[in-house]
């Protein structure tokens, strides 16, 4: 618990980066994941295969997942590593790493969507053992082959620990979730409303949990 403590300490001290990082940098890539997994879904409930459509959105939220985490992954380097966070570093180490990132997301992505057709349970394990790559990608400078290397053998070794975090940061979420999801469907019952919603929780929730990775990952991997 000392690594959600920790998550949280630097949540408070830098708030409103989190914020700023969120609406500049995370909720676009989110608004952008909404419109294609919605495009899909339809497109092939059209066709009657719906089915086809999960995978899509499957894809798609892998994609959006690697990508979101970024800007918060290079913030907390800026407080583990260089014990000081400037907005501006914190921007421009995203831009640097966001294309290798990116492409690395494509395959893994791939992988997890193959993994999960098969039976969903080897998708699970796919998406927890590699889960941490971007932050081997920005903490230790890993590229391509090599980042994906080390995350699955970090993967591996600590994979109850990643799943456990990943567990309950999602509990929270999908309980602040619920609560929004009254609330907004009584205020403004339209889908766009509680899409936003729902993006806006992710955004804010989403930082405790790369938060409590970067410091479990920096630590057990003896970053500094």
């Amino acid at each position: 618990m000392n690594f959600i403590k920790n998550s949280l300490i630097i949540y408070q001290e830098n708030w409103l980066k989190i914020i700023l990082l969120g609406l500049f940098m995370v909720i676009p890539v989110q608004l952008i994941n909404l419109f294609l997994s919605n495009y899909f879904l339809n497109l092939f409930d059209i066709y009657g295969i719906p089915v086809y459509g999960f995978f899509f959105i499957l894809f798609f939220n892998v994609i959006s997942l690697c990508l979101v985490q970024i800007p918060f992954i290079c913030l907390s380097y800026e407080d583990i590593v260089n014990r000081t966070v400037k907005l501006s570093r914190v921007i421009v180490r995203t831009l640097e790493y966001s294309f290798p990132i990116y492409v690395l997301a494509l395959i893994y992505a791939l992988l997890v969507v193959v993994g999960s057709a098969m039976l969903l349970i080897p998708g699970i394990l796919i998406l927890i053992v590699l889960f941490l790559f971007p932050y081997v990608v920005i903490f230790k400078e890993k590229l391509w082959w090599s980042g994906f290397k080390e995350a699955f053998h970090f993967g591996k070794r600590h994979f109850l620990r990643i799943f456990a975090f990943i567990m309950i940061i999602q509990v929270i979420e999908l309980a602040a979730a619920s609560l929004a999801y009254f609330g907004t469907e009584m205020l403004a019952p339209w889908f766009l409303a509680h899409a936003f919603v729902q993006i806006l929780i992710n955004t804010l929730i989403l930082p405790i949990l790369v938060f409590t990775l970067s410091s479990y990952y920096t630590e057990k991997a003896q970053v500094c």
